[in-house]
């Protein structure tokens, strides 16, 4: 039966040879035999145990057959997780799909690009979930998968779940039947929506940066390391009679006026990396110069060496002519102009070295200090020059400067940053002499003081005469009236009558001639001191006015001031006073004179309707009126200084402070005058 086997040639299907599971049947029969001691039979039953033996090693080859079919089944179980598994769990999504685009399966990552359930997708057209502008490019890519076997992947839009919509990248496979028909069709689909957006961003950033380089102002220009010129913007057709595609590859040594200078810029780049406002004279093809700002990068390779130069020129011609005309108008100013950086002197015009006489160009480097009196002048000023900038930019100060030859000049100093956001590129302070205008404006207030003390002393003497020559003759009169009817033994009720009002009004012209005499010079300032006639005066203006005057004074008792100082200090309450009563609407009044040395201090404050300050002192130059002026004009003959604070609503507060000089001893003066 061997032979009938070989000799047919059947072999059980399965694993191995049917020759193979014989011989492996026939090593386990004879085992199973002699463990289990079986009789051996005559020879007359050999084809009969011939049968039966070749039997048993088929029942057994079977039997092995069996075993491996299912160990192999279980492999296979076993590989189709795995491969479902790696299906299922992939991050990139998968759809198989049925002639009409049904989809069958799908994966986990493929159902999270739908933003849907793997069990919600199933069966469901795959068509669905495209965009509909892209629903006959997703046809086409399907077509040409199948007809042509095309493997190239096409961008989709498919529309989620939720309404949103994403980007992926899809690339379809046919998977044949085994009809050799094409039922099954495998779509790989990868999210870019990302990719999509930083491509857009980058799309929108290359037209705005391609904008900007078309219209930059300046002019971008590459190079390589041997001049050669790799890249210009549009912007050098507008400072140049060249066009851009001209120039390209053209060398840049050609456009140098001085060749070498072109080396020089080389060997500074390439020392330093880059440059920064270099300047260059360029020509063009008419061989006409301009001068170029140039600022350079160098570009290396990994390796660190040198590929090429990026950077920017900008024409410098007008400016460059612009700064010859400005050093023009420095050189002629009268006003001395010079630039300091650390305190010390970097640049200085002409009128400087003649306002100071010093010999040109021997202020270059030298500290400013030298320009001061001494150093608390010097610290004084600079620290509020450098103050004032920072607060608001630029600064003024008046001071005085030391000249070489040792004499004093005064002046104004302006000062500002030659470049507003950055005070380190130097300070420009400009030096206006004011010594002639000081000497003149001196000159002005001794005259003013003098004018003034001859209009106090002719007020004085008309005081003195109005006092104790008219006052005293209408008060002999009056009593010559009074008594005019003694010893008459009749006289008229009309006569008497008429006296009385000759009287009446003969003493009413008595008390207005004392105050009028007051009002011009108070007889009890010389009597009594500054502070009681001025308590006395607030006194009267309050009893006549009705506002409720408060004056104290403090340190003036023992003071000993000169008579200008007193008398107008004296008016500057007077016009104060007066000024509240016309227009300050104001029901109290308080006046304070302090005695803080060196200087005298007077406030004047009251509770009336105040007013716009700068809005009153620009009115102040088109009115008539010289109230506020007046004392103004009155605290710098003193060479004092007033300040008004006042807000409408809010009353009105002026203080006013004038230095101390001190005058005779006033009881050694003679009392000359009656009192009031």
């Amino acid at each position: 039966m061997e032979e009938d086997h070989r000799q047919n040639g059947q072999q059980p299907t399965g694993i191995g040879s049917l020759q193979e599971l014989l011989q492996k049947a026939e090593g386990l029969l004879k085992h199973q035999v002699l463990e289990s001691n079986l009789v051996t039979f005559p020879e007359d039953r050999q084809d009969v145990l011939r049968l039966v033996r070749d039997v048993q090693i088929c029942r057994v080859a079977l039997n092995i057959q069996h075993e491996e079919l299912l160990k192999t089944k279980r492999e296979l179980a076993k590989s189709n997780q795995t491969w479902f598994d790696v299906f299922d769990y992939a991050p990139t999504g998968f759809f198989i799909l049925d002639r009409q685009r049904r989809i069958l399966q799908v994966n986990r990552a493929g159902a999270r690009l739908l933003g849907s359930e793997k069990d919600e997708v199933k069966n469901q057209v795959f068509s669905r979930f495209v965009a509909p502008e892209h629903t006959s490019r997703f046809l086409d890519h399907l077509q040409d998968s199948v007809e042509n076997q095309s493997k190239t992947p096409c961008e989709l839009a498919l529309q989620m779940r939720n309404g949103n919509q994403i980007f992926v990248l899809a690339q379809g496979q046919c998977l044949p039947s085994r009809k050799s028909r094409t039922d099954l069709f495998l779509m790989a689909v990868m999210e870019i929506t990302d990719r999509k957006i930083s491509e857009k961003a980058l799309q929108t950033s290359e037209r705005r940066y391609r904008s900007i380089f078309e219209n930059l102002q300046d002019v971008y220009y590459e190079a390589a390391m041997d001049g050669t010129i790799l890249e210009l913007s549009p912007s050098i057709e507008n400072i140049s009679n060249y066009k851009r595609e001209a120039l390209i590859g053209r060398c840049l040594y050609d456009f140098y006026v001085d060749p070498n200078k072109r080396n020089d810029l080389l060997n500074t780049i390439l020392k330093y990396g880059k440059v920064i406002d270099y300047e260059v004279n360029l020509k063009d093809k008419n061989n006409i110069s301009a001068f170029f700002l140039i600022t350079a990068k160098l570009l290396r390779d990994e390796n660190n060496a040198p590929i090429k130069i990026t950077g920017l020129m900008r024409n410098i011609d007008e400016l460059k002519r612009a700064q010859g005309m400005l050093n023009a108008i420095l050189a002629a100013s009268p006003v001395g102009i010079f630039l300091i950086q650390d305190n010390k002197i970097t640049w200085a015009n002409e009128a400087i070295y003649k306002i100071l006489s010093y010999e040109f160009n021997t202020l270059i480097g030298q500290n400013t200090i030298i320009l001061y009196t001494d150093r608390t002048e010097y610290e004084r000023a600079e620290n509020y020059l450098n103050e004032a900038i920072n607060q608001s930019g630029i600064a003024q100060i008046e001071t005085q400067l030391l000249r070489k030859d040792g004499s004093l000049i005064d002046c104004y100093i302006y000062a500002s940053p030659l470049e507003p956001h950055d005070i380190n590129k130097g300070i420009i302070r400009a030096v206006l002499d004011i010594t002639v205008r000081k000497n003149a404006e001196e000159q002005i207030n001794l005259l003013s003081q003098e004018l003034m003390r001859a209009h106090e002393n002719e007020r004085k003497m008309i005081s003195s005469e109005l006092h104790d020559r008219i006052g005293q003759d209408l008060s002999t009169l009056k009593i010559g009236l009074d008594t005019l009817l003694d010893n008459q033994p009749i006289v008229s009720q009309v006569t008497q009558h008429r006296i009385a009002e000759l009287s009446s009004i003969l003493q009413t012209a008595i008390h207005s001639v004392r105050d009028l005499s007051y009002d011009l010079r108070p007889p009890s300032l010389d009597q009594l001191g500054l502070p009681k006639t001025i308590f006395q005066f607030c006194d009267d203006f309050s009893k006549k006015t009705g506002l409720d005057v408060d004056f104290s004074a403090a340190g003036m008792d023992d003071l000993a001031l000169d008579t200008d100082t007193e008398i107008n200090i004296y008016r500057l309450i007077q016009e104060g006073l007066n000024n509240v009563r016309k227009h300050a609407e104001a029901e109290n009044v308080f006046i304070r004179l302090l005695a803080s040395f060196p200087n005298i201090l007077l406030r004047i404050e009251d509770d009336g309707k105040g007013f716009d300050v700068k809005q009153r002192l620009a009115d102040m130059k088109n009115e008539k009126r010289m109230g506020l002026r007046s004392m103004e004009e009155r605290a710098k003959l003193l060479q004092g200084k007033m300040e008004i604070k006042s807000k409408p609503g809010k009353g009105t507060k002026i203080v006013i402070e004038i230095p101390y000089k001190k005058g005779p001893d006033r009881a050694s003066e003679k009392k000359t005058h009656l009192d009031r």
